[in-house]
């Protein structure tokens, strides 16, 4: 089966979906075309052998919730729930697809068709904001309920949630780290320079930090939030427009937009 994907995928069109919307398309052992899933909006997608899934496929191989999908306009992050091979390795990790991308997942082969009129269909995201994690972290994505869009004048790509591992150190300077290593990979050395850190509306459980990164000679000022939502952990990242004149005021609208949140948890 593994000679027959790539050779059946270079005939493919750009797209089969006839909504020209991004979409995954399903090919079985003898490269037929067995199903289609089109991603309509933004949002998290769930593939599997079950109910629960977004996307069903009658495929005993398949776990029921087998793999996750998470669109944003910046492109779609795979999260493997299940077995999945890319490129003859195992995917292990959140994953930045691309078009064309294909995919083993139980007995079928999946590709990728992000065609050049369809919305989202931006090249793929960052994979090192992925990638290079310090290795004694294992952060995970959530389900972005659209909240975090609602900072006004904010990065998409800054604003996710990131649920860290209950096992792991929960602590405001392993995300700063964390942050540190992703600056790194994206622009190259840098110096970074903690402006503050104060707890938000008193409590300890969830402080704030505004970081300034500094590199080539270039600023990036960042709001990031540490905290517990629901009784899970989750980081919210904003990125400081520059439109937001003092530290103050970025706090403050930061802290609106995390009320706002908070009561979606």
């Amino acid at each position: 089966m593994s000679d027959q994907p790539s050779d059946m995928a270079e005939a493919q069109p750009e797209s089969p979906a006839p909504s020209g919307l991004p979409s995954l398309a399903a090919f079985g052992p003898d490269g037929s075309q067995i199903a289609l899933f089109e991603f309509r909006q933004e949002g998290l997608f769930t593939l599997g052998n079950g109910l629960e899934a977004t996307f069903q496929l009658d495929d005993p191989a398949l776990d029921m919730k087998h793999a996750a999908f998470l669109l944003g306009e910046e492109g779609l992050l795979l999260q493997p729930g299940g077995t999945v091979t890319f490129q003859d390795r195992l995917v292990t990790r959140p994953l930045a697809l691309a078009h064309g991308d294909t995919l083993l997942m139980g007995q079928c082969t999946f590709k990728l068709f992000t065609p050049k009129t369809a919305p989202f269909a931006r090249a793929r995201i960052g994979e090192t904001l992925w990638t290079l994690r310090p290795a004694s972290q294992d952060w995970q994505f959530a389900e972005d309920s659209g909240i975090m869009r609602m900072v006004e004048g904010g990065n998409k790509m800054e604003n996710l949630i990131f649920n860290q591992d209950r096992q792991t150190e929960k602590s405001l300077d392993a995300y700063i780290d964390f942050q540190a290593h992703k600056m790194r990979a994206l622009f190259g050395d840098f110096t970074q320079e903690l402006l503050t850190v104060e707890p938000l509306y008193d409590c300890e459980e969830f402080r704030i930090a505004l970081t300034r990164f500094t590199f080539q000679e270039r600023q990036v000022t960042q709001i990031q939030c540490y905290g517990l939502l629901g009784g899970d952990v989750a980081i919210a990242v904003w990125s400081v427009p520059p439109a937001v004149g003092s530290k103050e005021e970025a706090l403050a609208r930061f802290r609106d937009y995390l009320t706002t949140l908070a009561r979606f948890h």
